[in-house]
This record gives C-alpha cells, structure tokens and sequence, in this order.
C-alpha cells in the first residue's frame, strides 16, 4: 500500500511540475517546491529497493542527481 502511494505522489507532482513548467515565473518557489517533494519522493521510492540512496538537486529549475552535476 506504502509504495502505491509514493508512486501516485510522484505521478501527481511530475504533473504539478509539467502544468508549472508552462508559466515557471509566476510561482518560482512553487516550482521549486514541486521539486523539492519530487526528489523526497523518488528517494523514498529508491531507498528499499536500491540499497543506494540517490540525492537530488534543483539545478536551473530541474531536478538532478546530486552525483551527475554539470
């Protein structure tokens, strides 16, 4: 049940950020926000199955893994 809700979570903050992604300067911190709850969510996801915890980042308003920076 855990898991079903970590997946509809991400589902609905990907479609936040895609309806955000429109218009970003409107809400900038809504944006950023989005995806701050976004990469809490996918390590949530990552953490049981992956046994390596992957951190992310925002880096010019996307989200990055933290070991994959430009």
């Amino acid at each position: 049940m855990e898991r079903f809700v970590n997946t509809a979570n991400i589902d609905h903050y990907r479609r936040l950020i895609s309806e955000s992604r429109l218009d970003p300067s409107s809400d900038q911190q809504r944006h950023k926000m989005l995806l701050t709850l976004l990469a809490e969510e996918i390590a949530k996801d990552r953490k049981p199955t992956d046994r390596v915890a992957v951190s992310y980042e925002v880096i010019d308003g996307c989200l990055v893994p933290k070991d994959q920076r430009p």
